[in-house]
């Protein structure tokens, strides 16, 4: 029960005479919030006609001419239901031309593969489990694949911090989907290409290692690391949007589990990210000249 109606249930029993003057008012003061009342009935009621294209942008992140758009393809007020699977059928091979013409040795790699480690406020209880060695911070972790277009075209979490990457993407069902889905028309496999942690495989492909043909690196394969770390820097930009349009969920002390739903609202910032994406670009769909789907496409 909020302060608020605890006071109310104080006045209600004064009235009726259960407490006398001395208790009423102790009982009333020991009841007093910190937080003061918003004067809400002091403003205007919220009238999308009469914010300027400039209000709309600072508040809402769109342009207002655009918030129709969104929000018939959001289907709002209604449910809507997005499909973490691949976002449009048969343009992984344009992906994969785009990422080459850039520099990459690879020619079937059509997008990238990262766990994004997202701080939390230290919680009361399993402290431990969400502990991230590597940060060395309380957190959730989340698995994204971004292609060329300059969408997250794929997201899972989130999970505890302490996860090991590879474990999450095994868990994350992506390389069933690869192997299913991902082909070219002659029947070639295509890949996402992800950092060292993860285990080498056809959908799958990482930079060489250190040790792992008992051996030091040769030219061929520094070279090849080299050519195939300079293009998923453009890509990473994408993880970065999305805290930089929704700062809250880059402010760690308000994000408590428990107190909210703190996953799922990264989840949201991603998916209005990539509708934002759809209706301006980016810099990761100018950089590898591809552009994104209509707003309406995206979420069909």
């Amino acid at each position: 029960m909020s302060f608020q109606k605890v006071r109310d249930e104080l006045i209600n029993c004064f009235a009726d005479g259960i407490l006398d003057d001395e208790e009423f008012v102790l009982l009333y003061d020991a009841y007093k919030s910190t937080n003061s009342i918003y004067p809400y009935w002091e403003y205007d009621e919220f009238s999308l006609d009469a914010l300027s294209s400039d209000e709309c942008l600072a508040d809402f992140r769109v342009e207002k001419d655009d918030i129709p758009r969104l929000a018939e393809a959001l289907r709002l007020p209604g449910r809507f239901r997005c499909s973490q699977g691949t976002l449009c059928s048969g343009l992984e091979e344009q992906y994969a031309r785009a990422i080459q013409r850039m520099g990459a040795p690879l020619g079937n790699c059509f997008g990238f593969v990262d766990g994004t480690v997202r701080p939390i406020s230290r919680p009361d209880e399993n402290q431990r489990i969400v502990y991230n060695g590597h940060k060395r911070v309380h957190a959730l972790k989340f698995r994204s694949v971004a292609v060329p277009n300059g969408l997250i075209a794929n997201l899972s979490g989130p999970v505890e911090g302490r996860r090991h990457d590879a474990g999450m993407l095994n868990e994350s069902g992506l390389l069933t989907d690869l192997q299913r889905h991902c082909h070219t028309p002659c029947g070639e496999q295509l890949c996402v290409y992800g950092d060292p942690a993860y285990l080498l495989r056809p959908e799958l492909m990482c930079p060489f290692r250190e040790g792992d043909y008992g051996r030091p690196l040769t030219p061929r394969m520094l070279a090849f690391n080299s050519a195939m770390s300079s293009v998923p820097v453009s890509v990473e930009w994408l993880f970065g949007d999305v805290t930089n349009y929704f700062r809250f969920i880059d402010f760690k002390k308000n994000l408590r589990i428990g107190m909210s739903a703190v996953g799922k609202q990264y989840i949201i910032c991603a998916l209005i990210r990539n509708a934002l994406t759809c209706l301006y670009g980016n810099n990761t769909s100018q950089f590898f000249g591809i552009d994104p789907p209509s707003v309406e496409a995206y979420f069909a």
